[in-house]
């Protein structure tokens, strides 16, 4: 049937129409396999955080997992960048006296 009937044939595509464009954007969320190996020891640690409740499955642990190690990669390297700056142009004494200046405006702005 190329070409659908008026009437329940018509209804029939916009069924057949709109579980392909579910499928599609379901198709187009997922993620992507990546096959690795875990020892013994590394999956009954993962599964104990399942059964702890940290994720629902052993992919959101692994997940999970590598969302907080990203995040501690940005934090370090953010570190890192601070501290070369503050080596690169050190802090000098006009620096802390206006710092202090400002730390003692601000405490004696304030009403106790």
């Amino acid at each position: 049937m190329l070409f659908p009937k008026p009437g329940r044939d018509s209804r029939l595509v916009g069924r057949v129409t709109s579980t392909i464009c579910y499928t599609y954007c379901i198709l187009k969320g997922m993620t992507t396999p990546v096959p690795t190996r875990f020892s013994d020891e590394e999956l009954e640690l993962i599964d104990q955080l399942v059964r702890d409740g940290v994720g629902e499955s052993r992919s959101a642990v692994i997940r999970l997992g590598l969302h907080h190690l990203v995040e501690t990669v940005r934090r370090r390297q953010i570190g890192a960048a601070i501290a070369d700056s503050y080596r690169d142009l050190p802090q000098t004494p006009e620096d802390d006296a206006m710092a202090m200046a400002s730390a003692l405006a601000m405490t004696e702005a304030e009403p106790w």
